[in-house]
């Protein structure tokens, strides 16, 4: 049975219903503007706002204040959500939502249009995992900037030879 997550909408909620992105007015330091994102980042954001005690209006002035001169806000939000529940990630929570079988799409919107995967598939992710704990590096790796890997090193996967790149 799938993990129940506070960011996976039931099937009733808009998120779940709106495949594409949700334009919306938010007041950024005094001024109206509009911002499109997808409905699963709307929730997202409502989720943060609501734990915080914040506005959206408030939390996405925070957002701007801090974002590159010439970034984009939806990019800089989009960011902002990844970051703050990255941080809040722990290996119980990844473990509780069943990731690190080599099934990385359990328990997301993307799970059930997901072809099952292959045998060959969950082996190869297994050999990565216990390659990875062989090695000192443990099974979970902290991702820096970068593609580097905080414990050094990159953090991308070898090639598979069976799997071609065009």
């Amino acid at each position: 049975m799938p993990h129940p997550s506070p960011l996976l909408p039931d099937e009733d909620t808009e998120a779940a219903k709106t495949p594409y992105l949700v334009s919306r007015n938010v007041t950024v330091a005094g001024r109206r503007t509009s911002i499109r994102l997808e409905p699963y980042m709307w929730d997202a954001l409502r989720h943060i706002q609501q734990r915080e005690g914040v506005s959206i209006h408030r939390l996405c002035t925070w957002i701007d204040e801090r974002k590159p001169a010439h970034g984009s806000l939806t990019a800089a939000i989009r960011v902002f959500l990844l970051a703050y529940f990255r941080a809040a990630s722990t290996e119980k929570g990844h473990e509780d939502a069943g990731h690190g079988i080599g099934n990385p799409l359990r328990n997301t919107p993307f799970e059930a249009a997901a072809p099952a995967l292959s045998l060959d598939d969950m082996a190869h992710a297994q050999s990565q995992q216990e390659g990875a704990e062989g090695n000192g590096q443990g099974a979970v790796r902290r991702i820096g900037p970068a593609g580097t890997s905080l414990e050094g090193g990159d953090v991308n996967p070898p090639p598979r030879p069976d799997l071609k790149v065009s």
